[in-house]
């Protein structure tokens, strides 16, 4: 049986400043990835998969393609609020109205996005899949 954590808060990391870096970055999770990041399996299942953010010029879009089938594709524009990237999405069924702010990194694992807000969806679930593992570069600009 899965042992699932409870939610620990993001340890003192510096953030990177600017906009996240231009290029297509990739993320596969499974549900075990998602449930140790505080969501219940029967939820878990929905949001497991692979996760593609191209990030280009102050734009963004988000490809989404779920291991139960569930696929879509939103696109938002990026601005900078004081030390945070705000994620404003412009179309797409799944991301409709929503505003996402994040903070972002990069080392040598690949490229770290932490959730700080979001308006019109479910915090943890997206939380979930954006700090669940680095995301890796899969193409530049």
């Amino acid at each position: 049986m899965f042992e699932t954590r409870p939610w620990q808060p993001v340890e003192e990391v510096e953030w990177s400043e600017g906009l996240p870096p231009d290029g297509t970055w990739q993320v596969s999770l499974t549900t075990e990835d998602i449930m140790q990041m505080g969501v219940r399996r029967s939820i878990a299942m929905t949001w497991a998969g692979t996760y593609i953010w191209t990030f280009e010029d102050g734009k963004a879009a988000l490809d989404y393609r779920g291991t139960a089938g569930t696929d879509f594709s939103c696109q938002a524009d990026l601005t900078i609020v004081e030390d945070t990237v705000q994620v404003i999405y412009s179309s797409g069924s799944a991301c409709e109205d929503e505003t996402d702010t994040i903070q972002w990194r990069l080392d040598d694992d690949g490229l770290h996005l932490h959730l700080v807000e979001i308006v019109n969806a479910p915090f943890t679930e997206n939380r979930a899949y954006l700090e669940a593992k680095p995301w890796q570069l899969i193409s530049e600009p």
